[in-house]
């Protein structure tokens, strides 16, 4: 269950969640997020890119919040964050809950967002990372996925009421898992996708009658049936009772049917 590898000590390092317009996370980072607040054994970092950050920052008081978004230019002058500062500053024990990788990306290109992501991957200190990638806003969308896919330990693909997710364990395994999802009360609930019963499925079958979804008769009765069953086609041959022996013979495209004397060149 998916549920069970992203709550499972200790935590997968690298979370990717890609998402979509039609199918979009929030939910799922809110949940996670969460789950970190307020933890003794460490504390949880979140990097506000793309929403607003006092909002941000109100509604989630046991995280410490980094602001990339209210000068992102350095035009007002305010106190903002540097991602590369913030890194390096991180010493304790902590998880590192990044909001949009997408606007990482506009911000510090796909090599610096890589490297970024690396190095916060490689430092012992940091229990996990967890970001959001909008496929929608990428231009060089199988690029960006294929590059980060491969550095995360656990990608979660989001489809409409379904989660397809790869899952990297320690031991090089390597577990891929279509399952359904829904969000209830602030909880990410993941369950197997069932089966469809045989039994059902046949009797829906049998159910429905096309002849009562059409304006005209498209099916046969049983006087048709035993027209049909009668009738002789022309090109067809017929069947006789006649029990003289006869012997048809098909000719070959090798058979010579002249009327020459075969032992004409013996000179007999």
């Amino acid at each position: 269950m998916l549920t069970t590898y992203l709550n499972t000590l200790p935590y997968t390092k690298f979370v990717l969640i890609e998402d979509s317009v039609t199918a979009k996370g929030g939910e799922i980072l809110e949940y996670l997020l969460k789950n970190h607040e307020n933890k003794q054994d460490y504390r949880t970092h979140l990097f506000v890119f793309e929403r607003n950050f006092n909002q941000i920052k109100n509604k989630h008081p046991g995280s410490e919040c980094h602001d990339f978004t209210s000068d992102l230019r350095n035009w007002m002058s305010l106190t903002t964050s540097d991602m590369e500062t913030v890194i390096s500053n991180l010493e304790e024990n902590c998880v590192v809950v990044i909001d949009s990788l997408v606007h990482v990306l506009y911000r510090y290109g796909l090599l610096g967002a890589y490297q970024t992501f690396t190095d916060i991957k490689n430092k012992k200190n940091v229990q996990q990372i967890i970001t959001v990638l909008h496929t929608d806003l990428l231009e060089d969308r199988d690029k960006v996925i294929q590059y980060f896919q491969h550095l995360s330990t656990l990608h979660m693909e989001l489809q409409p009421k379904r989660v397809l997710y790869t899952y990297k364990k320690s031991q090089r395994k390597i577990i891929k898992q279509l399952e359904e999802y829904y969000c209830d009360s602030g909880k990410f609930i993941t369950q197997p996708i069932k089966k469809p019963d045989k039994d059902v499925i046949r009797e829906t079958v049998e159910q429905i009658n096309p002849e009562n979804m059409s304006t005209f008769k498209i099916g046969l009765s049983e006087k048709d049936k035993e027209s049909r069953s009668n009738l002789v086609l022309p090109y067809l041959p017929k069947e006789t009772n006649s029990s003289d022996g006869k012997i048809h013979y098909a000719f070959d495209d090798i058979d010579d049917w002249d009327e020459e004397d075969p032992d004409d060149d013996l000179d007999i």
